[in-house]
């Protein structure tokens, strides 16, 4: 420390060599940033030549129209399945007025027959027992046995 609390100046040399690095120093990170932002700009020119390649590639009002046509499409669906829906809600309805409608005709005819249709059994809806004709069976059997001849008959004059 010099004389009334004041240090020794530098030497005009000295602060010369030390603001020399500092620009150095400098110089050198904005030599980095310039390097990373002719990076950044060469990775924007080749985004935007892919994007205009896909541009050409897919044509949007091509796309605008068939998504156009696919919600019509789709609404249409929706509308004929609500109408497939209320159309089979209606044929088991269907099954509903139809028991409803067999049960009011018995009613009438109750009162008609002023009663004797409820002594009546109810309607039968065993199948009838299937009787088989013994006759055709016999006759096919003999058909069958005349078909056996005739092929061995065949067989036979082919060996021989």
């Amino acid at each position: 420390m010099g004389l009334f609390g004041r240090s020794p100046d530098k030497s005009p040399k000295d602060q010369v060599n030390e603001w020399s690095q500092k620009i150095r120093k400098e110089t050198r990170v904005i030599d980095r940033q310039i390097r990373a932002l002719v990076r950044v700009a060469g990775s924007l020119q080749k985004s935007t030549e892919v994007m205009k390649a896909m541009q050409n590639l897919v044509k949007i009002p091509e796309i605008q129209a068939t998504m156009r046509e696919l919600s019509k499409e789709m609404m249409k669906a929706g509308i004929i399945e609500e109408m497939l829906e209320d159309t089979f809600e209606s044929m088991e309805d269907g099954e509903e007025l139809e028991e409803e409608a067999e049960e009011e005709v018995d009613k009438i005819l109750f009162e008609i027959t002023a009663g004797a249709l409820g002594k009546a059994p109810n309607k039968v809806t065993d199948a009838l027992p299937e009787i088989k004709p013994v006759a055709a069976a016999a006759a096919s059997e003999d058909e069958s046995e005349e078909d056996i001849e005739a092929m061995q008959s065949r067989l036979a004059a082919l060996r021989s």
